[in-house]
C-alpha cells in the first residue's frame, strides 16, 4: 500500500501517534556505532548473511577505502539472492538507524539496494527476521520504496508493510541516492536524495515518510544495508556506510 494522510478520528489518532514517535526521536541521543568514512574500515568488519538464497548463488564483498562493492559471482545461475550486510561489533538496538550511499552500478538489470533494521541472527549468524527499506524494481518503478518484514523461518518469508512514492526526489534522476531509514519503537522513517542535494531533516514529508510496524516487529537488533538481485557478475558499490543506536 502507498502511504498516505487518515482520514476521521481513525486517521487523526495515528497521525498524531507519528507526530509524537517523531518528536521522540528527535529527542533522543544517537550514538554512532560505525561509520566508514572515518578510516578505511577492514574487510572483517562488515558481517552479512542470507536474507533469501537463490539455489548456490553467493555474492562478493570487496572494499577500496570507504566504498564497499557487492558483486555477483559470474558462476551464479540466476538473479533472486538477497543479502543483507551489518557491521559485526556493532551493538544490537531497538531503536537503530542506517544510511548509505548508492554510487553509480555496473549492473543495470534489476539490481536493488536498501537499509535493513533490527536484523536478527542465530549463533552461527544465520538471518532470521529483519525490517527492510529497498528501491523498488518491479515495472521500472525505481523511484517507489518498499518497507517490508521479514522472517526466514516461513516459506513465504516477505511481509509487505508500505510503499513511500518518491517521485518528485529521484524520479528520473540519475546516482548517486542516498537512503536513510530508522527505528523509534514502532515507527520506522525513511528519508532519500539525490546528487549534491542536501540531506532532507527527519520528518521532510517531501522526501521521506513514516510507517506503523505491527507490535511484534518492535525488538532489538542490527541495523545495516541490503542488496538483492545482482545478475552473474554484476556489482553494486555502497559508500557512506553509518549506523546509529
Amino acid at each position: 500500500m502507498t502511504v498516505r494522510r487518515g482520514a476521521g478520528r481513525g486517521g487523526r489518532l495515528v497521525l498524531l501517534f507519528l507526530v509524537a514517535a517523531l518528536l521522540a526521536s528527535c529527542a533522543k541521543t544517537w550514538g554512532v556505532t560505525f561509520d566508514g568514512n572515518v578510516e578505511p574500515f577492514p574487510d572483517d568488519a562488515i558481517a552479512h548473511g542470507v536474507l533469501t538464497a537463490d539455489s548456490a548463488d553467493s555474492y562478493a564483498y570487496t572494499r577500496s577505502g570507504p566504498v564497499l562493492a557487492v558483486t555477483g559471482l559470474p558462476t551464479n545461475a540466476s538473479s533472486n539472492l538477497r543479502h543483507l550486510f551489518w557491521p559485526a561489533a556493532a551493538p544490537s538496538a531497538a531503536d537503530g538507524q542506517s544510511c548509505a550511499t548508492w554510487t553509480e552500478p555496473t549492473d543495470p538489470g534489476n539490481l536493488q539496494q536498501g537499509a535493513a533494521l533490527r536484523v536478527l541472527t542465530d549463533a552461527d549468524g544465520n538471518v532470521l527476521r529483519a525490517v527492510t527499506v529497498t528501491k523498488n524494481i518491479f515495472y521500472g518503478v525505481w523511484w517507489v520504496f518498499n518497507v517490508a518484514v521479514w522472517d526466514t523461518t516461513l516459506e513465504e518469508p516477505r511481509t509487505g508493510i508500505a510503499q513511500v512514492d518518491m517521485v518528485t526526489v529521484v524520479g528520473g534522476q540519475p546516482y548517486p541516492w542516498h537512503l536513510c531509514a530508522r527505528t523509534v519503537g514502532a515507527v520506522l522513517t525513511m528519508k532519500v536524495w539525490a546528487g549534491d542535494d542536501p540531506e532532507p531533516a527527519w520528518g521532510d514529508d517531501s522526501h521521506g515518510g513514516s510507517v506503523t510496524l505491527p507490535p511484534e516487529w518492535v525488538y532489538p537488533g542490527k541495523a545495516g544495508w541490503y542488496i538483492g538481485h545482482l545478475e552473474p557478475g554484476g556489482r553494486a558499490s555502497f559508500t557512506n556506510l553509518r549506523t546509529w543506536a
